[in-house]
Parts: structure tokens; C-alpha cells; sequence
């Protein structure tokens, strides 16, 4: 999972308010366009998916810490994650805003990340589906999802991830279709994935996972086996070529 972040030195302001110096207004409507025109291209895949968490400019603006933190540039980070820094020589208190931001950034979880991205609109499913497109084989975590047999039926419409959560070389994007399984079962059928999106849930350790929104069961025509379904629990990605050789060749014949 590719999560880019901008930083852009301008070394001018526009002007004061309320003490503080204030970044140049082209230049954060520059950021805007930057996070929401610039993608990125997997060696092994043509699709172009989104890359840029967030963009911020670095100005040499003065005014005293506690008013920069009220200022509407420095606010709009938590709200949009897009604002400016001041960042000038010798100016200590101001730089550590820029420190601390960077240091959360790094101690922080992908998913606590995107959890202040996605939200935002959510992440929706072209209908176009892309070449790469993925068949997930997940393990469903009982916890978070509290009608089992209707997710295994197909009568599901959402469908929440384990506290592991995807791993973080699988792009969430190119993920089209999910056949649930869990202990004991085999794969009767998958969903067709319209959306993804983060939801909080109770659980203070793993308090953030994903979301997919989904539709249009498809029955197999026989179950197929797995193996051990905690080799699922955080998904196991197939394309349509994989997803479809497997269950033919390890359908349940006493089913048949």
C-alpha cells in the first residue's frame, strides 16, 4: 500500500493575520491539485491507483506557536491534510509542529493513516473492472462480523476484516471479489466488492479495520476446499485465472 506525502518549500508569504504570517494562497490550492492528479504505476500492473496522502507547504512564516496552531493553514492539516508549516532558522518552537506532525506520521499504523484519508469520500469501485483484478479468499473474524451464516449464504452486505488486517503489499483497489470462508467451511461462493472504507469497532487494541461493501453472490456450482483457514485471515489474493483453477481442481466431490 503506496501512501506519498508532499512537502513543498515556497519561500514567500501573502500577508498577516492575527500576528501570524500567512503561505501563499496559490500554493496550497497547488497542493489540492497535486493530491488529486498525481498516481502511481505498479511494475506489474497497468492500473494507475492514487498516491498522495497528503501536501503541505514549508514557508518562512513568524508568529508565536500558539497562534499558528489556531491559524486556518495549520488546521486544515487534521481536517483535510492539506495546510502549511513556518520553517525558519533558529525558530524552534514553530519547527516542532513540522517535527511532531512527521513523528506521528511515522509511528502511526497504515490503516490509522487512511482512516483520515478514505473517510473523506470513501473508496468507491469504478464499473470497469481492471485487468488485475483480485479474487480474495478471506477467513471472516466473528467478532466484527455478527451474522456469520449470512455472510457465508451470501446475503451479506458488508463484510469487515480481521484485526490484521490486509497486508500492506496488496493494493485494497484492485480487490473485486471476496469469497468468505471460516473454520470448518469451504468456499461456496464469492461477493462482488462495490466499495471499501474504514470503520472503527470496539476494540481497543485494533480499533480501526476495513470495510467492503458488497453485492451480486455468485453460488459455485460445487464447495471447494482451502486448506487452514488461518492462512486467510488476512486474505489470500488470487487472479480470476488462480481463483477459478483452484476450486476446480479441490471441489468437494461427495458434494456433487
Amino acid at each position: 500500500m503506496k501512501m506519498t506525502y508532499l512537502f513543498d518549500a515556497k519561500y514567500r508569504i501573502d500577508g498577516k493575520v492575527n500576528g501570524v504570517d500567512t503561505p501563499p494562497e496559490d500554493a496550497i490550492n497547488q497542493m489540492h491539485r497535486y493530491r488529486d492528479a498525481i498516481y502511481y504505476k505498479d511494475h506489474s500492473s497497468a492500473e494507475l491507483k492514487k498516491e498522495v496522502i497528503g501536501g503541505y507547504i514549508l514557508f518562512p512564516g513568524d508568529g508565536h506557536k500558539t497562534d499558528v496552531e489556531v491559524s486556518k493553514f495549520y488546521k486544515t492539516i487534521g481536517e483535510v491534510n492539506i495546510g502549511a508549516f513556518p520553517l525558519r532558522p533558529k525558530d524552534v518552537e514553530n519547527r516542532d509542529l513540522l517535527v511532531r506532525f512527521i513523528e506521528t506520521l511515522i509511528g502511526r499504523a497504515s490503516t490509522e493513516i487512511l482512516d483520515d484519508s478514505i473517510p473523506q469520500k470513501g473508496l468507491y469501485y469504478t464499473s470497469e473492472e481492471p485487468k488485475d483484478a483480485i479474487y480474495m479468499i478471506l477467513t471472516i473474524d466473528n467478532e466484527v462480523n455478527t451474522d456469520m451464516d449470512a455472510v457465508l449464504e451470501g446475503r451479506a452486505n458488508t463484510i469487515i476484516m480481521g484485526k490484521r488486517g490486509i497486508e500492506e503489499t496488496k493494493d485494497i483497489q484492485s480487490i473485486r471479489y471476496i469469497a468468505p470462508i471460516t473454520f470448518g467451511s469451504h468456499i461456496t461462493g464469492y461477493y462482488r466488492v462495490t466499495r471499501a472504507n474504514l470503520k472503527r469497532v470496539d476494540d481497543e487494541k485494533y480499533p480501526i479495520r476495513i470495510q467492503f461493501d458488497v453485492a451480486d453472490w455468485h453460488l459455485l456450482r460445487n464447495p471447494a476446499k482451502f486448506g487452514m483457514p488461518k492462512w486467510a485471515l488476512r486474505g489470500v489474493c488470487k487472479t480470476k485465472e488462480e481463483f477459478f483453477k483452484h476450486c476446480k481442481e479441490l471441489v468437494i466431490l461427495d458434494n456433487i
